[in-house]
Formats: C-alpha cells, structure tokens, sequence
C-alpha cells in the first residue's frame, strides 16, 4: 500500500541547519584539543583537578573549553528534538531557531574560555533571545491566528 508523505513548505533548511551544527561541535572539539595540549592534560582525564587549574591558568582554560563543549552535547539532543517537532508545522521558524542557537554557540565557547566569571553569564544572553523569539511567535499566534507552538517552550529549558 503506496504512503504519501506530504513535507511542509521550507522543511529543506531545516537539514542543512543541522549539518551545520555538526560544524560547530567539530570546532569545539578541536578547541579542546588544543587546550589540552597547551595545558598537558593527558588522556583519559577529562578535566584538570583543582589543584590543576588552580596552579596553571592553561589548565583552569582548559577545564573552561571542556565544559563549553560538553554543555552543547548535553544540550543537542533536547535541541535536536525540539526543532524536529516544530518543523513538522513551521520548518522556517525551526531552522531559525536551531540557526540561532548553533551560532550562539561559538561566541558562548569563545567566551566560556576566557576563564573568567562574567557579571552576567553568556547563557543569561541566549536565553533572553529565546524570550524574544518565544514573545515574537507567541503575538504572531494572536494576531496572525497562528496554533500553539508548545513545542518551543522545550527551547526554554536548554538556555
């Protein structure tokens, strides 16, 4: 029995959005790399002790690097999800979304590798982004007559 599968208009970006994700997470990777060669952290500790980074700024650098890098694969998969569902119904807004977010990513790992504690966190930043773009869909959904997007409210708990 033939099924048709009928995909919504612009669901195309939505692919080439993840990909570029992949990109991003590569990057990091490869800036953990690097701290971990210049602070002499060998395999298989996956971070500097205390007594590490409190002797060597490269160290603490590279505790900084690691966890960026591990706060967006903690991350990804909820993402992921999120724009997959959304994209069932507004491909476009999706692909803006994980856009955002992906791009987000690199000025939030620059800047968690300064290793210094800001007076307001890089994620205090996206998560003000998120609030715009949750208060832009959520007036369009009034005035436009636009359904629910429930979904976005996921984008909410990985900021």
């Amino acid at each position: 029995m033939p099924v048709t599968l009928v995909l919504p208009e612009g669901i195309q970006y939505v692919p080439i959005v993840f990909a570029a994700s992949t990109w991003v997470v590569f990057w990091q990777v490869g800036q953990v790399a690097k701290a971990r060669a210049k602070a002499k952290i060998l395999y298989p500790q996956l971070y500097a002790e205390k007594s590490e980074a409190a002797a060597a700024k490269d160290a603490l650098v590279f505790n900084c690097v690691q966890r960026a890098h591990h706060n967006t694969m903690e991350t990804l998969p909820l993402v992921l999800l999120s724009a997959s569902i959304i994209a069932t119904k507004y491909p476009i807004v999706a692909a803006s979304l994980y856009g955002a977010w992906t791009l987000f990513r690199i000025p939030y790992t620059i800047g968690y590798r300064t290793a210094k504690l800001p007076e307001s966190s890089h994620d205090e930043l996206l998560a003000h982004c998120w609030f715009a773009c949750d208060i832009d869909i959520h007036c369009r959904e009034k005035l436009l007559g636009m359904k629910s997007l429930g979904s976005v409210a996921l984008f909410h708990i990985v900021v």
